[in-house]
């Protein structure tokens, strides 16, 4: 793995810090905006819960449930959740400039993922990967043992704070729409 992918996949989430003041600095959030927001944050949400419920890191490969569809569910439903706040932010700024800071951070996570997998689970990784897209789910051809999901995997990931801080930072969206026009 190439020096510049392990750097830019560890330093995603201090970029995730420095990005929130400047998302909420940029948000211009409106009534219309925010509804639409509402339903990739709804569906990524979804989405992020599903998969933590079958991924048991470390221990056994994750082909089942939202992992029948694409390898990454994880990564999409935070796409989904950005790309939620983007839309809700009314910025065409934030809309144009989230996609491509995410993708700059977590495509190399992905990568390093992958290798760490094949390493891990050899053939069976292997031929998971070749059955299965990375990111943009497709048809689920057959699948392999999983395990069943379970919401004591979902709370060992920290998937119920990560929503509560999802829902939090978009209610605060929410007042910053509602307060914005009493400043203007």
């Amino acid at each position: 793995m190439s020096a510049w992918v392990e750097r830019l996949a560890k330093r995603r989430i201090a970029v995730a810090y420095l990005y929130v003041p400047v998302f909420f600095w940029l948000a211009r959030p409106t009534a219309t905006a925010l509804a639409l927001g509402s339903l990739p944050a709804l569906l990524g949400l979804g989405l992020r819960l599903w998969a933590s419920g079958y991924l048991r890191k470390g221990e056994v490969l994750a082909t089942g449930g939202p992992y029948r569809f694409c390898r990454n569910p994880l990564y999409l439903g935070s796409f989904l959740l950005l790309l939620s706040f983007a839309i809700g932010s009314a910025s065409w700024w934030l809309l144009w400039l989230s996609p491509p800071l995410f993708l700059l951070f977590y495509l190399p996570t992905m990568w390093r993922e992958e290798a760490e997998l094949e390493r891990r689970f050899g053939a069976a990784y292997r031929d998971y990967k070749s059955r299965v897209p990375r990111w943009v789910p497709g048809w689920p051809k057959q699948s392999g043992p999983s395990p069943g999901w379970s919401w004591e995997r979902v709370r060992r990931h920290r998937e119920p704070a990560t929503t509560a801080i999802a829902l939090i930072a978009y209610l605060l969206l929410i007042l910053k729409g509602w307060l914005l026009p009493l400043f203007s």
